[in-house]
């Protein structure tokens, strides 16, 4: 563990600042992620499950209040 964390420490004493690019126009691309997985997909998963517990909670309602 002793080794460990001296590589740790080691590493943390390596590191350098680098300076941010002030250049214009640089900072209004995304960067690369690997996520290609589409946002309408999880906004319409989003509102389908929504739709569907609200369903549920309407039907079940009906039920109890129609005995």
């Amino acid at each position: 563990v002793d080794k460990m964390a001296k590589a740790i420490e080691d590493a943390i004493a390596a590191l350098e600042k680098k300076l941010a690019s002030t250049k214009p126009g640089t900072s209004d691309k995304s960067p690369q992620t690997g996520d290609t997985s589409s946002l309408a997909l999880w906004i319409v998963l989003l509102f389908t499950s929504g739709g569907a517990a609200i369903a549920t909670t309407v039907v079940s309602r009906k039920k109890k209040y129609n005995r």
